[in-house]
């Protein structure tokens, strides 16, 4: 496949992004749409950290290069893959932090559950950054009313010269792949398509369509637009969200944006929604349990999760105490007061360690997930969120002979410690193999593990036994 080298100064749409959290270097999401035939369309939308990757100088300028490579796998079979390259010029590096590059790439493919792998290359470096994610591939009904992914954007303005985010109306259209409002963007705003509008002589050519948020894992409606009518163009739309859905008094936390749509000729009805984070310093963060009507929306499965990733926190006493409660209205009130102990600052309007718990949650399920684990479950996630972002990584891509690592370095948790984790079976997956943290696994021949050739699973798993 041809690689597509593109001068980013001349070519890209650039947009500063408060968004970009803790440096990562990218983020990714995806939305699938409708097309005629046995596949779908795929897009891929990327935002590209520009302050991780080394640049250099040329000339009066300074100089990047990264290569990008997406594929999608299949029951262990790569079904499609792109890859391109972008040469990033700026004049002056002191001016880039918390910009990101944004970029679609677009695949066919039919419906069915997909690892999406996108690896990101510094050709100047070598170093190598990797997402594995899962992704579903909807398939569309051909007579349901239905509404594709929804895309949720950074930027939506009109067009002044014609370029790969011109689409719908003569509109850019910029992605936010990341997924997180607030700070400096208020409104959520997106685009998706609807299919199978009755649409006819003696038929109703109007639909209408309305934008909810609500609190992740239940049916609190935070915020809702009013309904909006429009005009069917046929038996397909775009649903344009141009104005969005103002989040400024919505309390930092996860949260699930819904666009609903309803036809007027059969009052058939579909939603379409997609996760995010909102992050809103400045508001109370509410607490899980806001009045007696609210606690009986909960299952008790629903607050388990909830509590799941908190373990993380809890003591073995707390661990104990919840375990025994045997109702969803118990376990609540228990969240609510283990968070209300460990608040820092009861004066002030926000929980911070609440806070910056979910935070950690949230980037460490957008980071660290795989197909076959949420990301807070995996090792990488578990130590993100109980001791937060490492002060420094140290990554070791894969050789030959060698496999892939990783050394994270905190240097306030016991005067400096580190944590080193393995790809131990090569898909992105790192298991912790060694830390020099009190009570976490110790294996001080971690080395021997890194070489193809060293002791298999087995044996690893039983020297990490014999020496937590």
């Amino acid at each position: 496949m041809k690689n597509k080298i593109k001068t980013l100064a001349a070519l890209i749409i650039l947009i500063s992004l408060n968004t970009i959290l803790f440096s990562q270097a990218f983020n990714i999401d995806n939305s699938t749409f409708l097309r005629k035939g046995t596949k779908n369309v795929v897009e891929v939308y990327y935002e590209i950290s520009r302050n991780v990757f080394q640049f250099k100088k040329v000339k009066e300028s300074f100089r990047s290069k990264i290569r990008v490579k997406t594929s999608f796998i299949n029951r262990d079979s790569i079904v499609s893959s792109k890859e391109f390259q972008l040469i990033d010029t700026v004049p002056d590096t002191n001016k880039i932090r918390g910009q990101a590059i944004p970029e679609i790439r677009k695949f066919k493919l039919q419906p069915g559950e997909y690892r999406v792998v996108v690896k990101i290359t510094d050709l100047q470096n070598k170093t190598t950054y990797r997402i594995d994610k899962y992704s579903q591939v909807k398939n569309f009904s051909n007579r349901e009313l239905e509404l594709s992914d929804l895309t949720l954007t950074s930027l939506i303005k009109k067009t002044e010269s014609k370029n790969k985010f011109s689409r719908y109306f003569g509109y850019d259209i910029i992605p936010n792949a990341d997924l997180i409002f607030g700070r400096a963007n208020h409104y959520i705003r997106s685009f998706c398509e609807v299919y199978n509008l009755q649409y006819g002589k003696n038929v109703s050519d109007k639909y209408r369509v309305k934008y909810l948020l609500k609190k992740l894992g239940t049916q609190q409606i935070n915020q809702e637009t009013e309904w909006q009518v429009r005009k069917k163009p046929g038996n397909t739309a775009v649903v344009l969200n141009r104005k969005g859905l103002k989040i400024d008094s919505v309390a930092t936390g996860a949260y699930e944006f819904i666009a609903k749509l309803v036809d007027n000729e059969t009052g058939a009805t579909a939603t379409s929604q997609k996760d995010v984070y909102i992050i809103n310093k400045h508001i109370k963060n509410s607490d899980i349990v806001s009045n007696k009507n609210e606690k009986t929306k909960y299952t008790e499965a629903k607050v388990d999760s909830i509590f799941e990733p908190m373990k993380y926190l809890a003591t073995a006493d707390e661990k104990n105490i919840y375990k025994k409660l045997d109702n969803p209205q118990a376990k609540l009130v228990f969240i609510k007061k283990f968070w209300k102990k460990r608040d820092p600052n009861p004066k002030t309007q926000i929980n911070e360690k609440k806070r910056s718990f979910e935070e950690r949650l949230m980037i460490a399920n957008r980071r660290f997930s795989t197909s076959q684990k949420q990301g807070y479950k995996t090792d990488m996630g578990r130590v993100y969120i109980e001791y937060g972002k490492p002060n420094d990584i140290i990554r070791n891509q894969f050789s030959v002979g060698k496999k892939s690592y990783q050394i994270w370095q905190y240097h306030a948790i016991e005067g400096g410690s580190k944590f080193i984790f393995i790809d131990q079976i090569g898909l992105g997956e790192y298991d912790l193999i060694h830390s020099t943290v009190r009570n976490e696994v110790k294996n001080r021949n971690w080395r021997n593990y890194i070489d193809m050739s060293g002791p298999n699973q087995q044996k690893q798993q039983q020297d990490q036994n014999l020496t937590r």
